[in-house]
C-alpha cells in the first residue's frame, strides 16, 4: 500500500516521486514520535491512567490531522469521556457529565449512515426488534439443583420449540450456553454450576423472531438545509448507501418521520412544521444564521440494485 501510495504520484517523475517518500519518511518520523511520547508517559507517570489516555488522545488527535478528539471509555453499556484534546472545557465538561448511552446516534460522513450506539458496538439503524416476552417461571433450587424442567413456584410448566430464553439466578442475567443450555424435547433447563439452595432461578420464555411484526426502519440525514431567514418551505433529499452516491427525494408519509432540529431544538411535528413527499413547510421562516437540519426515519424497503 505504501509503494502504491507514493508511486502513484507520479512514477515517471523523479521529483515527483521524492516528494512523495519525502512525505511518507516525515509521515512515519511523526508516528513514532508520537509512540515514543505514549511510552514516555506510561514509562514516567508511574502508570497514571488518566495521563496515559491524555497523551494517547492528543497524539491520535494530531496524527488524523482533527483538530478535535475525545476519547471514551466502555462502562458496561455506557461511552463514559476518558480523555479530549482540542474541544472547550465546557464541551469537556459536558461529555464528562453525559455519558453516552444505549440508543445514542451519530452521522458517519465517510459512511453516509446515521450509526447507533447499542450498548457494545456502533452499528447501522435498521435492526429487528429484540424477541418479546411470552412466558415467565421461577425456582427456588434446591442443594446440587442444576436442572429446572416441570412445575415451577407458581404452578406453572415450561412447554418451548424455538423460543428464546432469558434466565436470571438471584437477579444476575445468565449467559446462554456458558452458564446455561436448554433441551426442548425434555422441555428443560440447565445451570452449569449448582447454584446453592434457596437460590431464585428466573426463567423468561421469549417470542422467536420469526414471529414478531418488524419494527425496522432506515436512518438517513437529510442533505443540508439553508434557511436565508424568510424561506418556510425546504426540498428534502438524502443519500442511501446501498444505492449510491446521488441524493434522492425523500418521501415523507407523515411529519413524525423527521426529526427536525432548529439550533439544538427539536421542532415538534404540527406545531412547529408539516412535511409531506419531499417538501418541509416550517410555520415561521429559520433565521438565516441558524443550524437547522433534519433525519429521516424511512420505513425499511428492499432495496433492489440495479444489475
Amino acid at each position: 500500500m505504501t509503494e502504491a501510495k507514493v508511486r502513484g504520484t507520479n512514477a515517471t517523475d523523479p521529483a515527483a516521486e521524492l516528494i512523495g517518500l519525502r512525505d511518507h519518511l516525515a509521515a512515519l518520523v511523526e508516528q513514532q514520535t508520537a509512540v515514543s511520547e505514549v511510552l514516555k508517559s506510561i514509562s514516567s507517570s508511574g502508570f497514571d491512567l488518566d495521563q496515559v489516555l491524555q497523551t494517547v488522545t492528543e497524539h491520535a488527535t494530531r496524527l488524523s490531522g482533527a483538530t478535535q478528539g475525545i476519547l471514551y471509555r466502555r462502562d458496561g453499556g455506557l461511552l463514559r469521556f476518558a480523555a479530549g484534546f482540542g474541544p472547550s472545557e465546557a464541551l469537556m465538561e459536558f461529555n464528562r457529565a453525559n455519558p453516552i448511552a444505549v440508543g445514542s446516534f451519530y452521522y458517519d460522513t465517510t459512511k453516509n449512515s446515521i450509526m447507533i450506539w447499542n450498548g457494545t458496538a456502533w452499528q447501522p439503524p435498521g435492526v429487528q426488534v429484540a424477541p418479546g416476552f411470552r412466558a415467565r417461571y421461577v425456582y427456588l433450587a434446591t442443594a446440587g439443583q442444576t436442572v429446572f424442567t416441570g412445575i415451577d413456584s407458581n404452578g406453572l410448566a415450561p412447554v418451548f420449540s424455538n423460543e428464546g430464553h432469558d434466565v436470571c439466578l438471584n437477579g444476575v442475567r445468565l449467559v446462554p450456553n456458558i452458564d446455561f443450555t436448554v433441551d426442548a424435547a425434555a422441555d428443560s433447563m440447565t445451570l452449569v454450576e449448582a447454584p446453592g439452595a434457596g437460590s431464585v432461578i428466573q426463567w423468561d420464555l421469549m417470542i422467536p423472531p420469526d414471529q414478531i411484526n418488524s419494527a425496522k426502519v432506515d436512518c438517513f440525514k437529510v442533505q443540508p438545509l439553508v434557511p436565508n431567514g424568510t424561506k418556510q418551505a425546504f426540498n428534502l433529499s438524502y443519500i442511501d448507501p446501498a444505492v449510491g452516491p446521488g441524493a434522492i427525494p425523500v418521501d415523507v408519509g407523515r411529519g413524525e418521520q423527521l426529526i427536525v432540529s432548529l439550533d439544538g431544538v427539536v421542532q415538534e411535528p404540527t406545531v412547529d412544521y408539516t412535511a409531506t413527499g419531499d417538501t418541509l413547510n416550517m410555520v415561521l421562516p429559520p433565521p438565516a444564521d441558524s443550524r437547522f437540519w433534519a433525519i429521516w426515519f424511512r420505513p425499511h424497503i428492499a432495496v433492489v440494485l440495479p444489475p
